[in-house]
């Protein structure tokens, strides 16, 4: 039995716009056969198409959907439905995700989805739905698809019904073929204000600190998924923030320590942390640039990293090196014993040589 990695009864914070757009379509019978939801990691796109889909799997009628307060996709589902989507059993629906290829012998996950996986999809969708009034295909990091996974999936599209829905997640709308594109209906999840993150921080977690909400809120630049995983853990987020600023203002020294501080027992917890907070960091950084307003740092040292970077790279050359970094931080999500030190190293220690 293959468990789902996310979780079908998800929470969802500000996409309320999002899902009103789905009931819409759904309650006035145009609903698309195919759905890009697109916007950055973390603001809750795979939970908007987990619950379409559960809506929509769950069998309720137009006149009960539409008498949800708010008229949002919170229906009250069964413990059957919802226990046969997450361990993968109900027969009207398929979830297609990065690391469905994992090979226990090289301990390594295949990074795209595959045109197998999309071939086996296509004959799932062609098949009568038994529990439900359609099948339902989540694809998520639909960016990943190769090109004869993408050429699968358009022949799909092509070839659709108004039995089956199709809903593509990604964050990287520009990586999808414009042939794909162009056969979707488009809905773009926005990331949420630092007022409406400190809001979610603040019932979730009540006992966190003021001032470390006001970080989180701050640091997830619009991501619900990491302020709250931030919130869950503040000491390592505390010192890894420190020790990232650090590395980007002080010397070679410092990038070592961090290299060392994401390794051991919590490797991954911390890798995964450093790198959601150098991207947003950099984000954030030239959002202020593009914007032409002022970076607002918390510390001394942070603003002695602010400038460090602004002398060193130009606005293009800092987008090449947010870039380089996101690359690097990536390329260890899949081999399961990536060297995660050396990859910190090498993303940080151009910052402390001559040249750029």
């Amino acid at each position: 039995m293959t468990y789902l990695p996310l979780s079908i009864a998800p929470s969802i914070y500000g996409q309320q716009q999002v899902e009103q757009e789905f009931l819409q379509a759904i309650l006035a019978g145009r609903c698309s056969p195919a759905w890009i939801i697109h916007g950055p990691r973390g603001v809750g796109k795979s939970a908007v198409a987990v619950r379409v889909a559960r809506a929509l799997l769950n069998g309720r009628t137009a006149s009960h959907a539409s008498s949800q307060k708010g008229g949002i996709l919170d229906f009250i589902v069964t413990d059957t439905l919802v226990a046969q989507m997450q361990n993968g059993t109900h027969p009207d629906f398929q979830y297609l995700y990065l690391g469905m290829n994992r090979n226990e012998d090289s301990k390594k996950i295949s990074t795209n989805i595959s045109v197998d996986h999309i071939r086996q999809a296509k004959k799932f969708l062609q098949q009568t739905p038994v529990q439900s009034l359609r099948k339902v295909l989540i694809v998520d990091d639909a960016h990943t698809m190769g090109e004869g996974a993408a050429n699968a999936l358009l022949k799909t599209l092509e070839e659709s019904s108004d039995k089956a829905l199709i809903l593509l997640v990604t964050p990287c709308l520009y990586q999808v073929p414009l042939t794909i594109i162009s056969r979707c209906r488009c809905v773009g999840a926005l990331p949420l204000s630092k007022r409406a993150l400190r809001r979610v921080l603040t019932k979730k977690f009540p006992h966190l600190k003021e001032e470390e909400n006001t970080l989180f809120a701050s640091m997830a630049n619009g991501s619900v998924g990491m302020a709250i995983t931030y919130a869950k853990h503040p000491e390592t987020t505390l010192s890894l923030f420190g020790l990232m600023i650090d590395a980007l203002s002080k010397d070679e020294n410092s990038v070592y320590v961090l290299a060392k501080a994401v390794t051991g027992n919590d490797e991954v917890k911390n890798f995964t942390l450093l790198e959601s907070m150098v991207s947003s960091w950099i984000d954030r950084l030239l959002l202020s640039l593009i914007k032409k307003e002022r970076f607002y740092t918390i510390s001394h040292q942070e603003g002695v990293a602010v400038r460090k970077i602004f002398k060193k790279y130009t606005k293009s050359e800092l987008l090449g090196f947010r870039d380089t970094i996101r690359r690097l931080f990536s390329s260890a999500q899949f081999p399961l014993n990536m060297d995660r030190k050396s990859l910190v190293i090498t993303a940080f220690l151009p910052l402390h040589t001559t040249g750029s």
